[in-house]
């Protein structure tokens, strides 16, 4: 398969929008958990620290080998001082006359970008992403490398018949691959780029997914742009020797494939002429229909039968020959379809209703959970008053995908529990709905020791392998979240006694002494929990039920070891 023109950009440039994506994405994720750290009416100043410090880290974790990040900002007149930076030490740093504050104060709330600019420090290209938050004075900011788009380029292929490269509107160039066989003293120096400079706007302005000619040193050369992310383009040049011969190629294969497919449709039409000639316009159209589902019956509503159109055989063997649609309906219902989708199974079959509920559309559709399949969807389209086609689609893997999306927007980055928002979401949820429980709120006592004597990795260890135990210790239907560092909560549904409770408890900070770091076994953790209960008749609100498991976790932290008391 040949690589032309427009292709090597539309491959370079589709990466390049991903990667960009990905760190938006990321971006506008980050932004919705500090919102609503600072919308918490207590002290937000530690828990923005660790949140902050924990979502750096699980993004160079995740994009560490070609990519480097930090966030940071100023929040309500606030700077955190999270990586071994202190305004102190740089009394000319203020944050506020910074271009990342001032531009993203202009940009009214729009994510603003920075650059690309090379940093003096790594000496690597930059970009910087900024964007003013709800309270119109608070400014969050992400910095990173972008050396991943060099890379990008060094895998397209191994050709020297081209050469590419990634430049801004402004003319600073990205990333470059073999620029110098075409101009000689580099991109930015070559007169051929003037055409395409805009001087009233300063700014480069290609013409996009359009080929153009130059020549220059008595070449003539190709070039196709592709604008992408930011306003950037991505360039490809050709000679033109290579590209004609490639062209040439290209061609060729065409024609070979062009053969082949008209003698295979040939040998086909030769051998069903006499069935093309016999089918009438429905039955193409409804095996055209039929072609796009997993499995297709046609139904005669009015005769109470049904044929297979599209069949498979775990279905078909067991509703074949039965007696009337109707039938074949109760039988797949008691064979294949899941307890808890048997009923909208039956209500979306039901074929005394299917003419009225469409009606007014020709097509309806319903989700259920087939046994030997998973999700799946059903089709009903209707092709006269009597006349249907019944059809099935597996979504099961769109399904995996939508319940992994809601996770992972609930879940805590580092620990894999529920973040904070989406935990206190669905406590407060509980307490609406009148779901009585046992409230632990509780931290790792002197967890600050752990990142000072041993460092960050080893204290994150701790951290990951404290929701290991949490996991093992309480069940999947209780709520398990992370507060925030080093706090977390638990609620756990049909505790109100102190009994049950302590036993619980017991057996959760048993777990908790065993726990072994790597190359650290001499490291002992403990924790200092307070319990409050919500019982049955009483009224409280998620802040009253904290307050209260807060000021006992407080008495708790007086006993050396493990320690819980209730409120």
């Amino acid at each position: 398969m040949f690589k032309l023109g427009n292709g090597i950009n539309s491959e370079l440039g589709t990466k390049v929008d991903n990667l960009i994506n990905h760190l938006v994405d990321f971006m506008k994720f980050t932004e919705n958990g500090v919102e609503t750290i600072l919308s918490s009416e207590k002290d937000y100043k530690k828990e923005l620290d660790a949140y902050l410090f924990d979502s750096t880290n699980a993004f160079n974790k995740i994009f560490g080998r070609t990519l480097d990040g930090n966030l940071y900002g100023l929040f309500d007149g606030y700077y955190p001082e999270i990586y071994d930076f202190k305004l102190s030490d740089y009394p000319e740093f203020v944050p506020q006359e910074r271009e990342w504050y001032i531009k993203a104060c202009q940009g009214n709330g729009d994510l603003q970008i920075i650059g690309p600019y090379i940093d003096y420090g790594t000496k690597e290209m930059n970009l910087t992403l900024c964007k003013l938050l709800s309270d119109k004075k608070s400014v969050l900011a992400f910095d990173f490398s972008i050396k991943d788009v060099q890379s990008f380029l060094d895998l397209l292929d191994n050709s020297n018949d081209y050469s590419t490269f990634v430049i801004t509107d402004q003319g600073t160039v990205v990333a470059s691959k073999d620029v110098c066989k075409v101009f000689s003293d580099g991109v930015k120096n070559s007169n051929v780029l003037e055409k395409y400079y805009d001087r009233e706007n300063k700014r480069l302005t290609f013409d996009d997914n359009v080929t153009e000619s130059f020549r220059l040193n008595g070449n003539q050369y190709f070039m196709f742009t592709k604008k992408i992310s930011f306003g950037w383009y991505a360039v490809t040049i050709y000679d033109s020797f290579h590209f004609y011969m490639e062209l040439m190629q290209v061609y060729i294969s065409c024609i070979f494939a062009f053969v082949i497919i008209f003698l295979i449709i040939f040998f086909f039409a030769h051998l069903n002429e006499k069935r093309r000639i016999s089918m009438n316009t429905a039955e193409r159209r409804l095996g055209a229909m039929a072609d796009m589902f997993l499995i297709s019956y046609s139904i005669n509503i009015k005769k109470n039968t049904y044929d297979v159109i599209k069949g498979d055989e775990a279905f078909s063997r067991y509703i074949e020959g039965m007696s009337s649609y109707s039938v074949a309906v109760q039988e797949i219902s008691g064979r294949y379809i899941d307890g808890t989708s048997v009923a909208s199974f039956m209500n979306f079959m039901e074929p005394k209703t299917l003419l009225e509920r469409t009606r007014n559309t020709k097509i309806i559709s319903e989700e259920v959970l087939i046994k030997i399949m998973g999700w799946c969807r059903l089709w009903y389209i209707r092709l006269d008053d009597d006349n249907y086609m019944f059809a099935l689609d597996n979504i099961n893997k769109q399904k995996r995908r939508e319940s992994t999306l809601v996770k992972l927007s609930e879940s805590d980055l580092m620990t894999g529990l529920l973040n904070h928002a989406s935990g206190l979401e669905k406590i407060r949820q509980c307490i609406e709905e009148k779901k009585y429980g046992m409230f632990c709120l509780f931290d790792i006592d002197c967890f600050k020791k752990f990142n000072d004597h041993y460092g960050h990795v080893v204290g994150d260890e701790v951290i990951i392998s404290l929701a290991g135990v949490i996991r093992d210790s309480f069940r999947d239907t209780d709520i398990k979240m992370r507060l925030g560092g080093d706090e977390f909560i638990v609620y756990v549904h049909g505790i109100e006694g102190r009994t049950q409770a302590s036993k619980l408890i017991n057996n959760f900070f048993s777990k908790v002494e065993s726990i072994k770091i790597s190359g650290q076994e001499e490291l002992k953790i403990t924790l200092s929990m307070g319990v409050a209960f919500y019982k049955k008749d009483s009224e409280i609100t998620y802040e009253e039920i904290y307050r209260l498991a807060d000021n006992a976790t407080y008495m708790s932290k007086r006993v050396e070891g493990n320690a819980f008391t209730f409120a």
